[in-house]
């Protein structure tokens, strides 16, 4: 399953860095200065696009189709 990388873009992207970082919606919200609720729409919306159903699947093809990369430290 190939995903088009422009698909997820913006404050989607935004949002699933921050999910990667173990942010929590709350947190997440604060970080960005928007709702909880607008950080929940977001997660779903990159779920949706990334046919995924939770967020440690989320992170996993993210990193897999390289839209986020794991910092080595």
């Amino acid at each position: 399953m190939k995903i088009q990388r422009s698909i997820i873009k913006g404050r989607t992207l935004e949002v699933v860095k921050l999910v990667a970082e173990g942010l929590t919606s709350f947190e997440i919200g604060q970080r960005m200065d928007i709702k909880e609720n607008t950080v929940n729409s977001h997660r779903q919306t990159a779920m949706r696009l990334l046919r995924v159903n939770n967020a440690k699947d989320l992170v996993k093809v993210a990193i897999q189709e390289g839209l986020l990369t794991i910092d080595k430290k």
